[in-house]
């Protein structure tokens, strides 16, 4: 009979690896949506006059309009590349058949559990890792997006006097 303690252990690792993937899936859709923002706030600009043919001001003025719109608009780009690109080390856990193998060998039902738990914590301290990472570059896209839309709208400003 397996030991109770052991199987809530073996649920929990794998709950846990669950809530992890979604998390990265979350954090994906977000990128997406602000990737969209984005372009929205770039749009706006252009639709607005500030960025084009028909740029107010001098080109002293337009060219430094334009990089402050431009690195942003970059930045927001590489993070929410970086956010959605495939996590090559994403791990869960070792294959079912070792633990197969383990008990065909002899080891019994807790003895695999206690590996399968071991082995899952060691995926998701790694997979916790990743989430971070890409919920950090997911940060500065909002922050750069917050600066984005402030450089359009104190063009705006200027421009209309």
């Amino acid at each position: 009979m397996s030991n109770p303690i052991l199987e809530l252990g073996t649920e929990v690792a794998k709950g846990e690896i669950q809530r992890l993937d979604d998390s990265l899936a979350n954090v994906r859709n977000r990128a997406l949506n602000l990737l969209s923002a984005a372009t929205i706030v770039g749009s706006l600009a252009a639709s607005v006059g500030l960025v084009g043919p028909g740029t107010p001001g001098d080109s002293t003025i337009s060219k430094s309009l334009l990089a402050a719109l431009l690195v942003p608009s970059l930045l927001i780009a590489a993070t929410a590349w970086y956010t959605l690109r495939p996590v090559a080390e994403w791990s869960y856990g070792r294959s079912p058949r070792r633990f197969v193998e383990m008990f065909q060998a002899g080891a019994t039902e807790d003895e695999c559990r206690k590996q399968l738990i071991a082995e899952l914590s060691k995926a998701i301290s790694e997979n916790e890792l990743h989430v971070r990472k890409r919920t950090l570059a997911l940060r500065m896209a909002v922050f750069l997006l917050v600066v984005q839309l402030a450089v359009v709208l104190l063009a705006v400003i200027v421009s209309s006097r």
